[in-house]
């Protein structure tokens, strides 16, 4: 008789380990799915510095090629390209400007001003001469690039 009893041993996981495993994953793939819209809207924004930056570019150079003068008219004046957030590109002045900001989808042209005052991201009152761009960002606010 032998008396030598014979273990099997098992192999796998536990249920515990198991259950450690989709836990990492479901929070690594959280962190991924939260992180992801905020990415998406900084790319926005930065396009939508770039296309302010431009058509301040656009005004300077208009304005060096007609003695210092400002476009009566953003879109007619200076042959705007295609934007790629902005519906909305339009003249305002200073003292014209609407009292409700920007949204993100919305590009003033604003003659007669400057950018600060010490409040970020608004026009204040300039020169006939100045002019800045005034425009939305995500999630709900504006910035302001002087030419």
């Amino acid at each position: 008789m032998n008396l030598n009893k014979q273990t099997k041993k098992q192999s796998g996981f536990t249920i515990i380990e198991v259950m450690i495993v989709l836990a990492v994953a479901g929070l690594i793939m959280a962190i991924v799915f939260l992180a992801i819209p905020a990415l998406q809207r900084s790319n926005r924004n930065t396009q939508r510095k770039n296309d302010a930056t431009r058509l301040s570019g656009l005004v300077a150079e208009f304005a060096s090629n007609n003695n210092g003068t400002l476009p009566a008219n953003v879109v007619a004046a200076l042959n705007t390209p295609t934007w790629s957030y902005f519906t909305t590109v339009s003249l305002q002045t200073q003292a014209a400007l609407p009292s409700t900001p920007p949204n993100s989808d919305t590009m003033y042209l604003v003659t007669g001003a400057a950018c600060g005052n010490g409040v970020a991201g608004v026009p204040t009152a300039g020169t006939a001469r100045q002019s800045v761009v005034y425009y939305g960002i995500e999630p709900s606010g504006t910035q302001c690039i002087a030419q």
